[in-house]
């Protein structure tokens, strides 16, 4: 059953004009604010001040959130007393704990800041994109507060614009200087993929303009990270693996959650991802030492190296399976033109068939024009890097070359000029000649992979 909202629709549609977004940017200081002194503040009272900015915004977010499960019993003003004895209960703790501290004359830990921060960051943010969700609906039910619905609600702008993406940039700004350069990079990047995510906006042109620009971003990043592999020939141990974490993440935002959107409209991984993405954020920005570490010399740790190569594959691949649907008008389309079989026959058929999708899935995916052009981008970018430190003429112009013949032979006259290049020797190979050919020729025998 329905519940009438005691707000009429357009004046909602107003105040989230004139009020909601303003609380939104006051939350995402006062957060940004929290995080900062959560790192720099060594004394009970900039922790008591963090506290109780923390608690504060939750119990302000709590009452809204249960005036929607209760809209019978809890009107404007009772919602605004409540809001108010939420706020006072949450922070009268933190207060009697400064007292105790104060006239003992102890400092205590600082690592349940930490996890009190963090908490409480990334509570308010999810309680913050359900209330003003649910206020800017047309209607609200309890039926509304299921999982489904919260993961999508975690998906809109309201997640991802203020608490995301401004909160994310906002706060890397604030602590610059106790970032090295790439990690203050890294932290950007992160918030500008969350604030690009397509189930933000409702709006056709929103979609594509989100998806092309993240993909960017992205590839831009990783030329940067490779860039900087090659010239420092070293990383951080703590940065090494926050990148491992963030290529796993984004991989899993692009495949279960950009791609698997596209294909049925389930933005579950998705929002799950973002949780995951600010929580890897919270944890590289709030604790000190997390990004630091011994040095680790990728070049001869060939376990880390591999990884690190085969995440980011993972995480371009599945990128440029994002951009071929959204090219191709969306994943069902894309994926019924693609040249898979029926999963059938008995268990042997089943595997056979499962193997062959699988290997075909892959093969047309890295052999797209997206792909190839994404890559192309990345590669030949670092080519042009190692082509002006070049001393000799010789190796300058070979790997001009190189680059040109992957941008002209692969990508250009295959995709965009030639209409049927299987049909001109040397166009598209671009792995080399004949390559795939054997192993195609065999699955084509296989009858239980066959088509026919």
């Amino acid at each position: 059953m329905l519940y009438k909202s005691c707000f009429d629709v357009q004046p909602m549609l107003l105040a989230s004009l004139y009020f909601l977004w303003p609380a939104a940017i006051g939350m995402v200081i006062a957060n940004s604010i929290s995080i900062y002194l959560a790192r720099r503040s060594s004394t009970i009272l900039g922790r008591l001040v963090d506290y109780l900015i923390l608690t504060m915004m939750n119990g302000m977010l709590l009452g809204p959130l249960l005036h929607f499960i209760f809209p019978y019993y809890l009107n404007f003003p009772r919602t605004v007393e409540v809001s108010v004895f939420l706020m006072a209960a949450e922070s009268l703790p933190f207060v009697g704990r400064f007292i105790s501290m104060a006239l003992n004359g102890t400092q205590g830990s600082g690592r349940p800041v930490l996890y009190l921060t963090a908490s409480f960051v990334l509570v308010d943010e999810a309680l913050m994109s359900i209330d003003f969700s649910l206020a800017t609906a047309r209607g609200a039910a309890a039926g509304y507060l299921d999982f489904a619905h919260i993961m999508d609600y975690l998906s809109s702008y309201w997640f991802v614009v203020p608490m995301g993406g401004l909160e994310m940039a906002l706060s890397s700004v604030l602590l610059t200087r106790d970032f090295r350069r790439e990690h203050s990079v890294t932290f950007m990047v992160q918030a500008v993929a969350m604030a690009l995510v397509p189930t933000a906006f409702n709006q056709p042109l929103w979609v594509p303009v989100s998806i092309y620009l993240s993909g960017s971003v992205m590839t831009a990043y990783f030329i940067y990270m490779f860039e900087h592999l090659y010239r420092s020939k070293a990383v951080e141990t703590g940065f090494s693996e926050y990148l491992l974490l963030l290529l796993l993440i984004y991989g899993f935002m692009m495949a279960g959650g950009i791609f698997l959107w596209q294909y049925s409209g389930d933005a579950d991984i998705l929002s799950i991802s973002m949780l995951a993405l600010m929580a890897l954020y919270l944890y590289g920005a709030l604790w000190k030492g997390a990004l630091e570490g011994r040095k680790r010399y990728w070049t001869v740790d060939a376990r880390w190296t591999l990884l690190f190569m085969l995440l980011v594959f993972f995480a371009e691949f599945f990128m440029g399976a994002v951009f071929d649907a959204q090219f191709f008008g969306g994943a069902r389309q894309f994926v019924s033109s693609l040249s898979l079989v029926a999963i059938h026959g008995g268990v042997s058929g089943k595997i056979a068939s499962s193997l062959y999708d699988g290997f075909m899935f892959l093969a047309e995916i890295s052999l797209s024009t997206w792909f190839l052009v994404m890559m192309g981008i990345e590669m030949g970018s670092l080519g042009y890097f190692k082509a002006r430190e070049a001393r000799n003429t010789e190796n300058k112009v070979r790997l001009y070359l190189m680059i040109a013949a992957y941008g002209i032979y692969s990508v250009l006259l295959p995709d965009f000029i030639i209409p049927n290049p299987s049909a001109v020797p040397f166009i598209g190979w671009s792995m080399g000649i004949g390559t795939g050919g054997g192993l195609l020729r065999l699955c084509s025998y296989c009858r239980y992979c066959s088509p026919t």
